[in-house]
């Protein structure tokens, strides 16, 4: 029985350096693994910016040594259609309140106007 606690106590103690210790590790498996690309870059720039890439850092910021960790790189979100300029999406603000193509009135300015003048 006591073998079993002293060996559940060693599993706790190294368990418990490798939490502690965690970062410095894995940058120290990172460091022997082949890597793919390039080694990843932490550029610093002027108030504090952060930009990770595998190029050198561009100019006015400098390079910053990682403290391990995991990243993980998503492809680019595709960009929201562009709404049409007549026709189909959502009104513009201008049109609503001016009326498209009326450079002075419009549908809402024309209905507050006969909800004042109350006709």
């Amino acid at each position: 029985m006591s073998k079993l606690l002293v060996l559940l106590l060693f599993i706790a103690a190294v368990g418990g350096l490798g939490w502690i210790y965690r970062d410095r590790l894995g940058a120290a498996i990172a460091a022997l693994s082949p890597q793919s690309g390039g080694d990843l870059r932490k550029c610093v720039a002027a108030g504090g910016r952060v930009l990770y890439t595998q190029e050198a850092c561009p100019p006015g910021s400098r390079q910053e040594t990682l403290g391990g960790g995991a990243v993980s790189v998503l492809p680019a979100a595709p960009p929201a259609p562009a709404a049409a300029a007549s026709g189909g999406g959502l009104p513009n603000v201008r049109d609503a309140l001016l009326g498209p193509g009326a450079p002075g009135g419009g549908e809402l300015k024309e209905r507050q106007m006969d909800r004042v003048i109350g006709r």
